[in-house]
């Protein structure tokens, strides 16, 4: 099932900086964009491939969150204990609630 990604709920604790910028995701599969986290069109993705979904704990390679200058945020993921997850437990809330159903 596609998902739609909302542009506030996901950065909530941003700084005023890092909401000037572009939010990108990028999967770790092929280096693809997947789409931005703050744009008005939003982010419409299948996460269906357990080993790169932001779903699953223990996926080995889930999505990546940089700006659009290619500065690094960490991995979109469920696990906010995972060393390279640095979003915190307000991510960890959208995505039980809005993305891994």
């Amino acid at each position: 099932m596609p998902i739609l990604i909302l542009i506030l709920l996901i950065l909530s604790s941003s700084s005023n900086a890092q909401e000037d910028r572009k939010m990108m995701i990028y999967s770790q599969k092929d280096g693809s964009l997947l789409g931005c986290i703050n744009c008005r069109e939003g982010l419409n993705v299948e996460f269906d491939d357990l080993e790169y979904s932001p779903c699953n704990p223990e996926a080995k390679r889930p999505p990546i969150i940089k700006d659009e200058f290619g500065h690094e945020y960490g991995e979109l993921n469920i696990d906010i204990s995972r060393p390279n997850v640095r979003l915190g437990a307000g991510m960890k809330r959208f995505l039980e609630t809005f993305v891994c159903d």
